[in-house]
């Protein structure tokens, strides 16, 4: 990110660049989430998605949890925006120079949104749509075959290391 400009540490390490760059991890971190909670559900992998996490934590259904890391995106967005009036004087060339660098987190954040919707990972060739309507259709759960997960428990799986000389004739299998 740094776009090889050379920050002295106490300039990239101030804490208000600390913290905007501490923002746009969250705010990341959140659309993600947020994008990623319609697929992960529909598999059950969605345990550390923070839309289940609040489901879980304040007893409150999708919609609900839904509505809460909108708010607190928000929060987000406004702490970053807010902490952008902090940022100190290095003088005009580090300035310049940090201006560039805190334009590239806020274009990270708002990239890595418009990758989530036209990527195909999440939505497929929907995701403009959604992205449009604010809208998705909740997909279905995957059912999951418990004797096949079963079968793949450590202690039912046999991996050779070595092959036995009595395994090979010369070089190719029996």
């Amino acid at each position: 990110m740094e776009l090889g400009m050379d920050f002295l540490d106490e300039v990239f390490y101030h804490p208000v660049i600390v913290e905007l760059s501490t923002h746009i991890a969250d705010l990341i971190t959140l659309d993600n989430d947020i994008v990623s909670y319609n697929k992960e559900q529909a598999t059950g992998n969605d345990p550390h998605n923070i839309v289940t996490i609040v489901m879980r934590q304040f007893g409150i259904n999708l919609d609900g949890a839904m509505n809460w890391v909108a708010q607190y995106h928000k929060e987000v967005e406004t702490h970053f925006l807010d902490g952008l009036k902090c940022v100190p004087s290095w003088g005009p060339e580090i300035d310049k120079n940090m201006e560039v660098y805190i334009n590239g987190l806020a274009n990270w954040a708002r990239s890595n949104d418009c990758w989530n919707f036209e990527c195909g990972r999440y939505f497929g060739k929907r995701g403009l749509e959604f992205q449009k309507v604010r809208w998705v259709p909740l997909l279905p759960k995957v059912v999951k075959d418990p004797v096949a997960k079963a079968n793949l428990k450590r202690g039912n799986i046999n991996i050779p290391l070595f092959f036995d000389s009595d395994d090979t004739e010369e070089g190719t299998d029996k």
